[in-house]
């Protein structure tokens, strides 16, 4: 089973790993610097919520945790088809994602569903909170 750490990077057991193309899967994805500053601060946020959760994820920490797995999801998912995926998602408090699924014109295309099963291995901060819902459109679009 393919794991992902914050915002999807590519892991293989507990260490990191980048979403730059460097890691694993090859260097054929082009870097893409706003991944990068947002995996950064999702991985500081995952490891600061540990010691003192928020009651909530923010904005912020959802989009940069989704934002930071872009590159995974343009290179495993895009087919070469440009298209905005809406995912609707469930995070539980412990920063799992328990539900992913595609909403929206594009729901039966295979690049949403593909794009669904990554986020669900997603790690978000924890919170105090009772589970949150959220619906994004991803913040691109996949195969640009």
């Amino acid at each position: 089973m393919l794991l992902f750490g914050c915002g999807g990077a590519a892991a293989s057991g507990s260490g990191g790993g980048t979403s730059d193309g460097d890691g694993p899967g090859g260097s054929s994805a082009p870097a893409d610097k706003e991944a990068e500053q947002a995996q950064a601060f999702c991985e500081h946020a995952v490891k600061k919520s540990v010691l003192q959760p928020p009651d909530a994820l923010s904005r912020k920490q959802i989009m940069a945790c989704l934002t930071a797995v872009r590159p995974t999801l343009n290179k495993d998912c895009s087919k070469g088809i440009g298209r905005e995926i809406v995912l609707k998602l469930v995070i539980d408090k412990s920063g799992d994602v328990t539900d992913a699924f595609p909403v929206g014109d594009a729901a039966d295309s295979p690049q949403a569903a593909c794009a669904a099963e990554i986020v669900k291995n997603v790690k978000f901060p924890m919170f105090k909170g009772s589970a949150q819902q959220v619906i994004e459109k991803y913040p691109f679009k996949l195969g640009e």
